[in-house]
């Protein structure tokens, strides 16, 4: 998964502090790659933004800068898009409070702290995968979108017939599971059995021969994905305690 990030601060040493920050709070992310845009011109961000030529899903912004507001600037943001998380850094904390009318993600003080960083990158990019992504897929010459987030698990039924199970229903439709596991894989979804994909965070317990979801159904775990599946969702688990 890609996610897209925009830093737009005046003062040069800040930013490129903390571009290299970013890039190693990332590096701890598997499941993403990541693409840095910094601007030091508060014009020019807003001109390619407001062109259309940038789309970001999380915007660093200074709140001081001599030519222009970032408030003011976040305005214009949520003018055109509504959804990208707008991350506040500033010296000062006077102005968090109207900074509220324009729903920035989190407010960071500067000199900004590595783990306080962290843990705003964690969240945000948690907030990006349970919210943002859709699945498509056709079913008797319809086609459907799903949140991602809704899926429970994915079984496959001889070797072609995918049902994917939410908690409201049951979908069928057809496809190989190792490439919808493939696409899935970055939203925290893992093989467990040969015809068996599941999200983890559906999970409600596990023990060494089965798991059992969030709707109650039980899901086998193969003898030869037990070791691998336990690793990856001790990751998950490590990644949602941040």
């Amino acid at each position: 998964m890609k996610i897209y990030i925009s830093i737009c601060d005046d003062n040069i040493k800040d930013t490129l502090i903390l571009e290299e920050n970013i890039n190693k709070v990332f590096n701890q992310i598997k499941e993403a790659t990541i693409e840095i845009d910094v601007y030091h011109n508060p014009h020019n961000f807003l001109e390619n933004f407001q062109k259309g030529l940038e789309k970001y899903n999380i915007i660093f912004l200074d709140i001081e800068m001599p030519e222009e507001n970032g408030i003011r600037i976040a305005r214009k943001i949520r003018d055109i898009d509504s959804d990208v998380l707008i991350i506040y850094v500033s010296s000062y904390d006077r102005y968090m409070r109207e900074s509220f009318e324009v729903q920035p993600f989190r407010y960071i003080l500067k000199p900004i702290k590595f783990e306080e960083l962290r843990k705003s990158i964690f969240q945000a990019f948690h907030f990006i995968v349970n919210n943002n992504n859709l699945i498509t897929f056709s079913l008797k010459n319809t086609t459907y979108q799903l949140r991602i987030k809704d899926i429970i698990y994915i079984t496959v039924e001889n070797g072609r017939k995918l049902n994917i199970i939410t908690s409201e229903n049951e979908y069928k439709t057809y496809g190989k599971l190792g490439d919808l596991e493939k696409h899935l894989k970055p939203y925290f979804f893992a093989r467990v059995h040969t015809g068996y994909v599941v999200n983890m965070d559906s999970i409600r317990s596990i023990n060494n021969v089965q798991i059992i979801m969030n709707n109650e159904d039980e899901i086998p775990i193969s003898r030869g994905r037990r070791q691998e599946f336990k690793l990856q969702y001790h990751n998950f688990i490590e990644l949602r305690l941040i």
